[in-house]
């Protein structure tokens, strides 16, 4: 009987001490264990590219105020539409007809107590005319030059007198220069007399 106790006790102890060993780890009888943890193990390489990317990432994000665009997108910002409106040309004026300076001038041919009137018209002209221009465009016939005037009409200087002849005046005013450099203005009145002695 003692033989029979003493192998029960030994083979029990066994057991126990078996058992012990075995369940050690877990925490409660008859429950998992927990899953272990997995860590990834990453190269330095592979670590300093994923935090260049974030930098980038975190840069574009402050400095558009938007996160980056994702990849297979075609676009992520809006296209901005074109100003495809033309201008509509705006008609131009008519250029203003050119006008050419008119100058009236009133002539009159006066041969006084030898023929009377022999002329007096008015005439208009598009350049500024000289008081020898006025005379040839009268309709009197005339010897001399635009120096000096030696006949009109037949009636010729000294005709009648050592100092006849033929003298004019504009407005009144007898110029002392020659009828081929005194300028006619616009309006003026030209007076051809025979002056006797």
């Amino acid at each position: 009987m003692r033989k029979i106790s003493k192998k029960f006790i030994f083979l029990l102890s066994a057991i126990l001490l078996i058992s012990f060993c075995c369940g050690c780890g877990a925490k409660t009888i008859g429950t998992h264990a927990e899953e272990p943890v997995v860590k990834e193990i990453t190269t330095p390489s592979e670590t300093k590219k994923s935090e260049e990317t974030t930098e980038q990432q975190e840069s574009t994000t402050l400095a558009t105020g938007k996160d980056t665009p994702e990849v297979g997108k075609e676009e992520y910002y809006p296209k901005q539409e074109e100003n495809t409106y033309e201008e509509t040309p705006q008609p131009q004026p008519a250029p203003e007809p050119e006008t050419n300076p008119s100058y009236d001038i009133s002539i009159t041919v006066d041969a006084g107590a030898y023929g009377g009137i022999q002329s007096s018209c008015y005439l208009s002209f598009s350049y500024q005319p000289t008081v020898y221009d006025a005379l040839c465009n009268c309709g009197v016939g005339f010897e001399g030059s635009s120096y000096y005037i030696k006949s009109i009409n037949g009636l010729a200087e000294k005709q009648h007198g050592a100092m006849s002849g033929w003298l004019y005046s504009v407005n009144g005013y007898s110029p002392m220069e020659t009828c081929g450099s005194y300028y006619l203005n616009s309006g003026d009145s030209v007076y051809w007399w025979y002056q006797a002695e």
